[in-house]
């Protein structure tokens, strides 16, 4: 959950660690604000108003190809939390809001899911 600074390198280094399969979830779109954080996000990423999801999606997939790698561009809501996470080992939380962080949390204790919370606030 979140492709900024922490959630997309997470999800670079489960990639090159082999991790079979990995479902990125962002709504938000590349900004250049973003890419003095993050070093998988690029100049150009952020001109073509390019989602975080795709763009994270493509470069794990440049760094490791055998990697399943899944995106989802949409927001985590009551609505989707749970098909979000139903089929995953497990969850790293690297929201930015804590709505989402409580969504996620009760999602993984009522489905028994481990839950890594490694965003913060803003």
């Amino acid at each position: 959950m979140g492709c900024g600074a922490t959630g997309t390198t997470v999800a670079e280094l489960l990639a090159r660690a082999g991790v079979g399969f990995i479902r990125v979830v962002d709504r938000g779109f590349v900004e250049l604000s973003n890419l003095h954080r993050t070093h998988l996000f690029r100049e150009s990423d952020a001109l073509e108003g390019l989602p975080k999801a795709l763009v994270c999606r493509q470069r794990l997939s440049e760094v490791n190809s055998l990697t399943n790698v899944e995106y989802v561009i949409d927001s985590v809501s009551a609505d989707n939390v749970v098909d979000l996470i139903v089929d995953t080992d497990i969850v790293i939380d690297g929201s930015d809001n804590i709505e989402t962080r409580l969504l996620v949390n009760e999602a993984c204790i009522s489905l028994r899911k481990p839950w890594v919370m490694i965003g913060v606030e803003r």
